[in-house]
């Protein structure tokens, strides 16, 4: 067999050697190995080994360890501000939720823990002495630029949904083809993307964003609708912003932002370059006075190329104003018979149609003059 040679770093080499040194097989598995031998960098670190759990946490006892996974043969170990997810052969029985396996069994034999990871370039192993071991043909498939399910296409995916979200991303980063039946079996269970965590698939759809290939979102665009609905806009790959690429994706579709894994303050100020991003000059004003994050707006006119706009709001930008920013004395109307609410909506719309500055001085003398302040 041929295979890449690569080089190991010396902590991870430690990992593996402590574990031989114990009477223990251990390999580096799936992401890392992969992206090792396309020469990517790679923040993947999972080991695979025939030692039990209740061994590792023994083994590594001079270690930080942290119990991740028991039940399903994983612990994560953290040597030299690194973490490696390490875990043990197994065989997983049935699947929950098209997501999770039921029940797991430890095995001894490597060969039959990597038949049941995803596709055939997440399948490859390494030892520490950089040598790759291919049980699932993922060299060949490597070399082909190929993604393909390892067994059974239809069966990976009904086994865990979150799969289909994947083949996609691979796709997209490494700029690989599809094999046809893995393909097939993708669509035919995109369905089961409804049992999948808002979390999962807004991670998946951001790292796909994030790719040099984002036009996979259109082409995979049915599946992608099972979670939320959106327009694939070209200018996407012009900007390396995740804001706004979002705000294209969801430009004629809003409310589906309410769909990602996002906080209140992330949706608030998405919506707000979704909902003002055709706006005209002679509304700059109004729309100025109600975003909050008044700096990301106009980077993102800038990107849309809206010069006239950003022009807009400098000649304007005396006149912008809201609840916030209004300079009233409020002291001074302390006890004063006066509705401040209206008072403020007043105030507010005199300054935007530039009939009032909003200066303390100026509207001091307007209520001097208005509401017989003194």
């Amino acid at each position: 067999m041929t295979y890449n040679k690569v080089m190991l770093d010396k902590t991870t080499c430690q990992v593996l050697k402590i574990l031989e040194d114990n009477g223990h097989e251990a390999y580096l598995v799936g992401g890392s190995v992969r992206d090792h031998l396309l020469k990517r960098a790679s923040s993947d670190l999972d080991i695979t080994t025939d030692a039990k759990p209740s061994e590792m946490i023994k083994i590594f006892k001079d270690y930080k360890v942290i119990p991740t996974g028991l039940k399903h043969g994983t612990i994560t170990l953290i040597i030299d501000k690194r973490n490696y997810e390490i875990t043990t052969y197994r065989h997983d029985d049935n699947y929950y939720k098209h997501r999770f396996p039921k029940s797991v069994s430890f095995i001894s034999d490597v060969k039959e823990d990597v038949k049941r990871r995803d596709f055939t370039i997440n399948g490859l192993l390494m030892d520490k002495n950089e040598k790759i071991y291919d049980h699932v043909g993922g060299l060949k498939d490597l070399n082909n630029k190929i993604i393909k399910a390892i067994g059974d296409p239809d069966k990976r995916f009904k086994e865990d949904a979150l799969r289909i979200l994947r083949a996609i991303r691979f796709k997209a980063v490494l700029n690989f083809t599809i094999e046809e039946n893995t393909q097939k079996a993708l669509l035919e269970n995109k369905s089961l993307l409804k049992f999948i965590s808002k979390e999962r698939y807004t991670h998946e759809l951001l790292l796909i964003l994030n790719s040099k290939h984002p036009e996979n979102l259109l082409t995979y665009q049915t599946v992608f609708k099972e979670l939320f609905d959106y327009d694939y806009d070209e200018r996407i790959k012009d900007t390396k912003e995740i804001p706004f690429k979002l705000a294209l994706l969801f430009k004629r579709h809003p409310e589906e932002l309410t769909k990602l894994a996002l906080s209140k303050k992330e949706i608030k100020a998405l919506s707000e370059l979704v909902e003002n991003s055709d706006v005209q000059s002679d509304e700059v004003i109004a729309v100025f006075s109600r975003i909050q994050n008044k700096d990301l707006y106009l980077k993102y006119l800038s990107f849309l190329k809206r010069e006239e706009l950003i022009k807009a709001y400098r000649l304007n930008k005396d006149y912008i104003v809201n609840n916030a920013t209004l300079a009233l004395d409020y002291a001074s109307l302390k006890d004063k018979d006066i509705d401040i609410k209206a008072l403020k909506e007043e105030l507010i719309e005199l300054i935007q149609t530039k009939k009032l500055k909003n200066d303390k001085q100026d509207i001091k003398k307007y209520l001097e003059r208005c509401y017989n302040l003194k």
